[in-house]
């Protein structure tokens, strides 16, 4: 809730009939013409290793409503001649 009125002096305080309260909530329209699904790279040269390993992911749809669950799909090529044995997402 937010609460606004008009004063001469900053000590003045409002009167309950003179003052205003609202509530306010946020919400954004997205156009839904767009079927780009959003996606990032990153690829990573391996030290002591020829090579690189590249991480993509990509999300199922451009635009999610409130409370829905998000889809990711993530690929990872192995370039370099050495074993992956740990990656954190």
């Amino acid at each position: 809730m937010s609460s606004r009125f008009s004063r001469e002096n900053p000590e003045d305080k409002p009167h309950k009939r003179s003052s205003i309260r609202m509530g306010m909530k946020l919400f954004q329209l997205a156009p839904e013409s767009e079927n780009v699904t959003p996606y990032a790279t990153f690829s990573k040269p391996l030290r002591l290793a020829d090579g690189q390993v590249e991480l993509e992911a990509t999300l199922d749809k451009a635009v999610y409503d409130r409370g829905e669950d998000v889809g990711v799909s993530v690929s990872i090529a192995n370039h370099s001649s050495r074993n992956v044995r740990k990656i954190k997402l």
